[in-house]
């Protein structure tokens, strides 16, 4: 699936599945501060990134007549 019309990046999710089997020889003390730690920078990343929400910072109302309304006929044009 697309998004932003880019193809996703599956990198990320390869190394989380190569985290979690690296977890498996540990003792669960220690997965579980590991498994908590790698979590806490995940979101500090997250938090840190842009978001689609970051276009309010910019734009402080909504466009005027977006979405433009449509027509009460089928094949009719878009109204102005």
């Amino acid at each position: 699936m697309r998004r932003y019309g880019e193809r996703p990046v599956c990198g990320p999710k390869l190394e989380d599945f190569k985290f979690c089997l690296s977890l498996k020889s540990l003792y669960p003390e220690e997965r579980r501060d590991l498994w908590i730690t790698r979590r806490a920078e995940w979101w500090a990343h997250r938090r840190m990134g842009k978001t689609s929400e970051d276009v309010w910072d910019i734009r402080e109302e909504p466009l005027k007549n977006y979405p433009r309304p449509l027509s009460n006929e089928p094949d009719g044009p878009i109204l102005d």
